[in-house]
């Protein structure tokens, strides 16, 4: 084995130990993105359903009717 590929196998090894603490806080950011876009899709779907009260009517829900 030479010196480079020993070198480069044990920055490898290393590396997922240096980058674990900074994987943590895109976690958090992909949860936050997440909760975003639920509640996008939760504000859309309520806009729809003001929008057009005959489908929120098919739906069951008579807030519009």
């Amino acid at each position: 084995m030479s010196r480079r590929f020993a070198a480069v196998l044990l920055a490898g090894l290393a590396l997922p130990l240096s980058v674990s603490p900074v994987l943590a806080q895109p976690a958090a950011t992909a949860q936050d993105a997440a909760g975003q876009l639920k509640q996008l899709f939760k504000d859309s779907d309520e806009n729809q359903l003001k929008r057009n009260p005959l489908f929120a009517i098919f739906r069951g829900d008579l807030r519009y009717a």
